[in-house]
């Protein structure tokens, strides 16, 4: 049996505009400068200690991409210890004023 691994933590926050969603899960041998390039096209971590080698860095920037489509921001912070690393992300509701400008600004480009 391996070492027992800390649970996912989400956690949800909303105003009257905008929805925040949090993400909080364990991590490995992560540093800050991974950390900070991470949202980048076909960026992976060098230092994951990890049994898999697939994928090609694009699932980070094509969540960002998608999160900025709906008017929002992402984000990525390594806690101190360095041992869990949280993902927020911000998105406008459907209801939002906000949202609405987005769209015709976006409908106009097409």
């Amino acid at each position: 049996m391996g070492e027992k691994q800390k649970p996912v933590i989400l956690h949800v926050e909303e105003d009257e505009h905008t929805i925040v969603i949090s993400v909080t899960n364990e991590v490995h041998s992560l540093r800050q400068d991974d950390v900070q390039s991470m949202f980048k096209k076909f960026k992976r971590a060098t230092t994951i200690k990890t049994t898999r080698s697939d994928g090609f860095g694009l699932g980070l920037f094509i969540t960002k991409k998608f999160v900025e489509s709906w008017g929002g921001e992402i984000s990525a912070q390594l806690n101190d210890t360095e041992s869990e690393i949280t993902f927020s992300f911000t998105v406008l509701k459907p209801e939002s004023p906000q949202l609405a400008t987005l769209r015709q600004e976006t409908s106009s480009l097409e």
